[in-house]
């Protein structure tokens, strides 16, 4: 194994638990085992593989702000009890191809609690749950349990379906947003909104 100069072994783990004053880590088209300080408020990556973004996320749970960005390769932690992040006020997930959790096991997103959060921005098309009922589709749970303190949300190019209606059955599960941006989401699923 190469060494460097101070005669420490180099591994193939970026380890940052010896900068114990760092506050904010940033990743991007990163895809190496990672291990990063407890102290860290600010995560930041994108192009990185799903598995890395919840095992960071799931080491980290102090963090304020949470964001990946075009998460690579779904996969779906096996969890069996709630995530808590008490302190986590913005969290943004932009899928690239993966979710944060689908019918085929207990998920991120079944789990995750988030009772600090202020800012919220989802981008998923949400393929694999065109077909549910509203009490089945996970991201109708997940928005169902946003805490009051949601202010902002934005939804990134969600997909429509005329049976199910993404768009319209997440917003009514979110009343106490005042702060609403819909980006490349289609006119469709808000038509049915209004009918309502």
């Amino acid at each position: 194994m190469p060494e460097h100069e101070d005669d420490e072994p180099l591994y193939d783990v970026l380890d940052l638990t010896r900068l114990p004053c760092l506050q904010h880590v940033q990743l991007i088209n990163h895809f190496y085992p990672t291990s990063i300080p407890e102290s860290i408020k600010t995560l930041n990556l994108r192009d990185v593989l799903q598995m890395l973004c919840v095992e960071l996320l799931l080491g980290c749970r102090n963090l304020v702000n949470f964001e990946a960005i075009d998460v690579l390769h779904k996969f779906d932690p096996r969890l069996t009890g709630p995530v808590i992040f008490p302190n986590l006020e913005r969290f943004r997930w932009s899928n690239g191809g993966s979710s944060m959790g689908d019918d085929a096991g207990p998920g991120l997103i079944r789990h995750i609690q988030l009772p600090a959060l202020r800012s919220l921005v989802w981008a998923d098309d949400g393929d694999e749950f065109a077909e549910q009922p509203s009490s089945e589709d996970p991201r109708c749970r997940f928005f169902a349990h946003l805490p009051p303190s949601l202010s902002s949300l934005t939804l990134i190019k969600m997909s429509y379906n005329p049976q199910n209606h993404t768009i319209p059955r997440l917003l009514i599960r979110v009343p106490q947003v005042s702060e609403l941006h819909l980006v490349e989401c289609p006119v469709m699923g808000l038509c049915k909104m209004a009918e309502r």
